[in-house]
């Protein structure tokens, strides 16, 4: 055990860069301080929205994903069959 009793070593997790956190109606109770966090992601063809909810006064938590095809891959023109 370390001089702290039950401190550990790990690292507290990195947060996803462009997180952004507010507060609003949890889906679940007519609370107003739901805990919403969201980030996105993308690659060559996809943008992935991320998304997590928990609510401290009825202890609701979900999570989700809404992934959408990037509009710079939809107008290339070798994804419109524009190019031989």
């Amino acid at each position: 055990m370390n001089a702290v009793e039950g401190q550990t070593n790990r690292a507290a997790p990195e947060e996803p860069e462009g997180e952004v956190c507010y507060r609003d109606v949890c889906p679940k109770c007519p609370s107003t301080d739901a805990h919403y966090r969201c980030w996105e992601e993308r690659d060559e063809q996809y943008m992935y929205l991320h998304w997590r909810v928990f609510c401290r006064d009825c202890g609701h938590m979900n999570s989700g994903l809404h992934t959408t095809e990037r509009d710079d891959v939809k107008s290339h023109p070798m994804r419109k069959g524009q190019v031989s």
